[in-house]
């Protein structure tokens, strides 16, 4: 920019640039948007290339797969890649998004990718050598955006099966430029009735290495909290964790069947266990998620309503963290909401950024976004046609923080 427009900069804002653009990267993207609004200035100072990797971008799109596992490159008894993904945005010109991941697809020495988390535009893959193999040769995290990525090694202990080992990725560009993985694995004795365990490992691409550790249920329970153990620790896949505040939630099974949100640190450590909100009256839970939106944690339970012969989803949000105050925000009758619904049709994710819940409607492959402040809806439709699969969806942040270990390019 020139020193004209600068000045002229300065004047508007009342502050030098350097020290406005500290305050913009803590405010919302949604805030964000509408700040492009107050002057030229403030719009050029947004829209600058340059600063996107200081300012928070707002959610544009989510990857949708119609199978957690695809291949890398064409071979026999592969049905190529499985991604589709949905441009929530309107634009009449197109996202620059590569929907198949060909720049992974196409390195050499890659078999089979599985998707196992997205988080804040980075995306965490599983390198298998075949699509009925437990073992993992490694992982891969990728920019979606700047299409770079990079490789990380195992924890080094022999995997489990698939549903003993459940894997996270963290990352908030706005705090750090590193993110971190935490690996839950399940030893299972090789005597009947042996009890497993359960040990967590953690990975930080800062020092690029893995720590280990032992679970400290114990220490949950001297603390009072309620009663859990590992055989009915569940960690679950899907939308059903979410990061928020620095930390990871995860939606879990206590040993009573009642489910609870465990709060750990990126190093794996647990922190807090913060309880459900009460059971609706003359309902039963068919399903239920928890995700992260405009900063605050989410919960979303689908019930049968005996009393209408349908399905209802009640959506909640936690007002007060500290508390574990639930906040009834919204209930939405899905019979009346999509026509007609089958027991396929779930809620899959909700906006990062405003009051926005998207349902897939699997009877036609729709994507449905449910707009909770006006109660309306639009339908949206994949650029590929294909099918949705409600269990795996991605949300497509913008991200132009590449974190060190990112280095590669095809």
């Amino acid at each position: 920019m020139d020193s004209r427009k600068r000045c002229g900069m300065v004047a508007t804002a009342g502050l030098p640039d350097d020290l406005l653009l500290e305050i913009l990267s803590r405010v919302p993207a949604k805030s964000l948007c509408r700040f492009k609004c107050v002057s030229k200035a403030w719009r050029d100072l947004i829209a600058d290339p340059i600063h996107r990797t200081k300012l928070p971008q707002a959610m544009e799109g989510l990857f949708f797969m119609e199978n957690q596992i695809f291949c890398a490159g064409a071979r026999d008894g592969c049905e190529g890649d499985q991604f589709s993904f949905v441009d929530l945005t309107l634009r009449s010109l197109p996202l620059d998004i590569d929907p198949c991941f060909s720049f992974l697809t196409e390195l050499p020495g890659l078999q089979i990718l599985a998707l196992q988390d997205s988080c804040n535009g980075l995306l965490l893959f599983e390198h298998r050598p075949d699509t009925l193999s437990d073992y993992v040769l490694g992982y891969i995290v990728c920019n979606s955006t700047t299409k770079q990525w990079g490789t990380l090694p195992t924890c080094g202990c022999p995997p489990p099966p698939s549903p003993d080992r459940h894997i996270y990725l963290a990352f908030d560009s706005a705090v750090s430029p590193h993110f971190h993985l935490v690996l839950f694995h399940m030893h299972w004795g090789k005597e009947v009735g042996e009890e497993p365990e359960m040990s967590v490992h953690a990975y930080s691409s800062e020092t690029r290495t893995w720590s280990h550790s032992q679970t400290d249920w114990d220490e949950h329970d001297r603390r009072g909290l309620k009663g859990w153990d590992q055989e009915c620790f569940q960690p679950s896949d899907g939308p059903r964790h979410a990061f928020v505040n620095g930390m990871l939630h995860l939606l879990i099974q206590d040993k009573d069947l009642e489910h609870q949100i465990l709060v750990m640190d990126v190093k794996g450590k647990s922190k807090r266990m913060i309880a459900m909100p009460a059971a609706v009256g003359g309902s039963c839970l068919a399903f239920d998620f928890i995700s992260q939106s405009q900063g605050c944690l989410h919960y979303f339970n689908e019930v049968f309503d005996h009393s209408k012969q349908g399905y209802e989803v009640y959506i909640w949000v936690l007002q007060d963290y500290d508390l574990q105050e639930w906040v009834l925000k919204d209930r939405v009758n899905l019979l009346k909401l999509l026509g007609k619904m089958r027991w396929t049709d779930r809620v899959v994710a909700i906006h990062q950024d405003c009051n926005v819940v998207f349902f897939v409607q699997s009877s036609n492959h729709k994507l449905i976004a449910y707009y909770a402040d006006r109660k309306d809806v639009t339908v949206f439709t994949t650029s590929q046609n294909q099918g949705l699969d409600w269990s795996v969806a991605a949300p497509y942040v913008p991200c132009f923080s590449v974190p060190p270990v990112l280095t590669n390019k095809h």
